[in-house]
């Protein structure tokens, strides 16, 4: 099946690429880490003066932790889509980067206007009905149907972002379009990102407590570190593979 294909894409990608992975994301995750550090201590150091930390951390938030995931995935599209190697010391594109947050923006908008007249909707239907039991299935039905929705529109608007980050022009208007026609695949493919989650859901989930050896507590932060890690970069290659079969009619490998 073409999702299962995209997905195997995808995981061959990162892991044929270690190095770069590395290259791309240790000076980001640094900053996020030494930058998460700060916002904690300036938020307790404005609490205390203020009593009011929001209007600190929240500038802060983004700066040091948005910026950084930003800077990877830019890096990362370009590096598979423009063949453009990175250094320990990665570029950082600017334009690129500013192209992305907004494209992301504008996809967060499409996803949400329709949300919530839906919403709204839903609301008027359960009004009328009155009935508790009705309302109850309807709202379940009402709620997968959404989920499956915004699951696949949210992978084919989410074809934009490679575009934005190698500056494609129309790069929304260009995703959308070269994806039509393809619901079921996105629709499988969604499912396949879901259930890929369960066992980094519960290897994160792991309890540790005071009990627990410091050794181990120790190899299970690594653990959940470098499941997240590689989490992160094959999202980010399914959606440059994605970008690079639907726009660029580019050949999926699925075979080492």
């Amino acid at each position: 099946m073409l999702a299962i294909n995209i997905l195997t894409h995808a995981f061959l990608q990162v892991i044929g690429n270690l190095r770069q992975l590395v290259n791309i994301s240790a000076l980001p995750l640094l900053i996020q880490f030494f930058g998460a550090i700060a916002t904690i201590f300036t938020a307790i150091g404005a609490n205390n003066a203020t009593g009011n930390a929001s209007f600190v951390t929240l500038p802060l938030l983004v700066a040091f932790l948005l910026l950084p995931f930003v800077w990877i995935a830019v890096n990362w599209h370009r590096f598979v889509l423009l063949n453009q190697p990175q250094s320990i010391l990665p570029r950082l594109p600017m334009n690129a980067v500013l192209r992305y947050i907004g494209t992301a923006i504008l996809i967060a908008i499409l996803l949400l206007v329709p949300l919530a007249l839906a919403a709204a909707t839903f609301q008027i239907i359960a009004g009328v009905l009155g009935s508790a039991g009705i309302t109850f299935v309807l709202a379940f039905a009402f709620g997968i149907a959404i989920m499956l929705a915004l699951m696949v529109a949210s992978l084919r608007l989410g074809v934009a972002l490679p575009a934005a980050a190698i500056g494609a022009p129309d790069a929304i208007t260009t995703a959308w379009k070269a994806t039509a026609g393809n619901t079921g695949t996105f629709l499988l493919l969604g499912v396949l990102m879901a259930l890929l989650q369960i066992p980094i859901n519960l290897i994160t989930m792991v309890p540790t407590g005071p009990a627990t050896p410091f050794l181990v507590s120790i190899l299970i932060l690594l653990l959940t570190i470098a499941v997240l890690w590689i989490y992160m970069f094959i999202s980010l290659s399914v959606l440059t593979t994605l970008y690079g079969y639907f726009v660029e009619r580019r050949q999926l490998r699925t075979s080492i």
